[in-house]
């Protein structure tokens, strides 16, 4: 089955795996220790990056929803839902910035950078940019986000203070 994404966290002395299934269309917590499966839940869409945040909090992209979709993992691993953020179309991929206090999320069909709250996932900002924008990564500084594109060999670079492409990049 083809994985969207995985992350990892540490939950109840365990080390988890969190996956995001593409063929089931649900978000899959494994023990790594064990070589486990400890839950699956299931979604109404396809889900693309999973991350999981300091506070517990495990988010989703749900690609063909244009959503983000929020989870809390149970004592037993186990995933209950909680709030869903609507997105720009095909949600891809997720960031943080290293003050922990905004989300980025990749758009790929809607060609854009969007900016959360990390903590109210309230929206703050979206940048328009070039076709098929997929992974997000930010500077150790949090100054910018710089975003890899599935079509042109491209790199667009954001300042994030300003939420303004500088320049793009291109692949030689």
């Amino acid at each position: 089955a083809p994985l969207a994404a995985f992350a990892h966290g540490a939950h109840g002395g365990k080390t988890l795996a969190f996956i995001g299934d593409e063929d089931a269309k649900s978000p899959v917590v494994v023990d790594v220790d064990q070589k486990k499966e400890l839950s699956v839940t299931k979604l109404d869409g396809t889900p693309g990056q999973v991350m999981v945040l300091a506070d517990g909090r495990v988010l989703v992209t749900i690609r063909d929803q244009n959503k983000l979709a929020v989870f809390h993992a149970s004592d037993d691993a186990s995933l209950t839902a909680g709030c869903s953020v609507d997105t720009s179309s095909e949600p891809i991929a997720m960031a943080t910035t290293p003050d922990a206090k905004t989300l980025l999320v990749t758009a790929g069909w809607g060609k854009a950078l969007e900016a959360y709250d990390l903590a109210s996932l309230s929206p703050k900002a979206k940048v328009q940019l070039p076709r098929e924008p997929r992974t997000v990564v930010v500077d150790d500084e949090g100054k910018y986000a710089y975003v890899s594109h599935a079509v042109g060999a491209r790199v667009s670079i954001i300042e994030l203070a300003t939420m303004k492409p500088q320049r793009k990049l291109a692949q030689i």
